[in-house]
């Protein structure tokens, strides 16, 4: 119907690098849908009572980095909030960079408003403000 009749149009518009560029773009953001997928939890109570010098991601020179001292007087629980936190946080910028990227490459066809502004005529980035 009006829907396939729409997206051809809208894919007629495109050129083929654009159209190469989307396609890299959208295959990158459906590899990065496994980043949200939930951690599996191997934790044992003897593990939490360990050290953070022998948690994951602890590497030579600097050892457990923590500038802050945020994790001073925690508890495993809270560490294991700290972690989590930092990880969804990481994975939400990761969204915020894809967008980024994908508004350079892909602009939506048509008129922004009813005084008929083009999406094409909005600069990106900061050049939008």
């Amino acid at each position: 119907g009006q829907l396939t009749h729409t997206w051809y149009n809208f894919a007629s518009l495109i050129n083929q690098e654009k159209m190469l560029s989307c396609a890299v773009v959208f295959v990158s953001l459906l590899a990065s849908v496994s980043a949200f997928a939930p951690l599996a939890s191997k934790a044992t109570a003897a593990r939490m009572r360990m050290s953070y010098e022998t948690e994951v991601g602890v590497l030579p020179p600097v050892g457990f980095w923590d500038p802050l001292g945020l994790s001073t007087g925690i508890d495993a629980a809270g560490f294991k909030n700290y972690r989590e936190a930092e990880l969804k946080h990481g994975r939400v910028a990761m969204l915020a960079v894809t967008g980024y990227i994908i508004q350079e490459f892909f602009r939506l066809p048509g008129a922004i408003d009813l005084d008929g502004t083009t999406f094409q005529s909005i600069p990106n980035g900061v050049g939008a403000v």
